[in-house]
């Protein structure tokens, strides 16, 4: 089991990055000398975190990147949601449909309880409190 990828390892690290910028634009070419990333891959990260609203990006010659919401907004569960996806890790399914036993699984009902929990704590850490652990 994965809990984290590595779109998201990627992913976090460049926020990271970039929010401790404070509001500089921070080039690709920065990000990739500096957290050692191939430039077609964290180019597509940093553009799907554009799309979701987490960055701003700027075009041209001194483009780049910077924070659209504030680092202690952004929480570890919102940037696992946008490259993992917001299914879970409770699947529950035979051959592509739903498992019958879900109503009255047992294991289900534990495992849901487990997962509700740790998305609570995914939701508290932010980019903010990563940042500062550092």
């Amino acid at each position: 089991m994965k809990l984290v990828t590595r779109n998201t390892d990627y992913g976090v690290r460049s926020i990271c990055y970039i929010a401790k910028a404070k509001g500089r634009v921070v080039t690709v070419a920065e990000l990739c000398q500096q957290l050692k990333i191939a430039r077609p891959f964290l180019r597509v990260i940093l553009q799907k975190l554009h799309h979701k609203a987490i960055l701003n990006a700027a075009k041209g010659r001194k483009g780049g990147f910077t924070l659209n919401k504030k680092s202690s907004t952004i929480s570890l569960l919102d940037i696992m949601c946008i490259f993992q996806g917001e299914e879970g890790f409770l699947h529950c399914r035979t051959l592509g449909k739903k498992c019958d036993n879900m109503p009255v699984c047992p294991l289900r009902r534990r495992l849901k309880k487990l997962e509700t929990d740790f998305f609570a704590e995914l939701s508290k850490i932010t980019i903010k409190s990563l940042i500062d652990e550092i």
